[in-house]
């Protein structure tokens, strides 16, 4: 009796490492293109678009939407069009994050979003873009 519960345990166990894996990847995807979607945005100067799909957790970081359009202008100005992006990293336990190294038009900078989860979806939950 033992032995059949704890192959029991064991069976329930690897069918949950497994969904894990599985709700690991469509987060990864689904963050990707976010990620995608937000540099689109940001190229053609959808800004407003960006914030106002954002999670309010996002738009609670800037404090009011002059200051998310200020910070995000002065991106623009400084850096021009994203040219291309690279992962370094990314992270789904705890902090759901993705960290790019991009290159823009007028340089490189290392790209930070956060997102937060919802079923079968993301919303982005923070930015920020460190000059290189």
């Amino acid at each position: 009796m033992k032995r059949g519960c704890g192959c029991l345990i064991f069976a329930v166990l690897l069918a949950n490492a497994g969904l894990a894996v599985l709700v690991g990847e469509k987060l990864k995807a689904a963050s990707e293109l976010a990620v995608v979607h937000f540099h689109e945005r940001f190229n053609d100067g959808k800004l407003d678009a960006i914030w106002d799909d954002a999670h309010p957790d996002f738009r609670a970081a800037f404090s009011t939407k002059g200051n998310y359009s200020n910070y995000m202008e002065s991106a623009q100005k400084k850096f021009g069009k994203v040219k291309s992006s690279r992962q370094v990293k990314f992270t789904w336990f705890g902090k759901k994050e993705i960290i790019l190294r991009t290159t823009f038009e007028r340089g490189s900078a290392i790209e930070t979003f956060t997102f937060e989860w919802k079923p079968f979806d993301v919303s982005l939950g923070g930015y920020s873009l460190t000059a290189e």
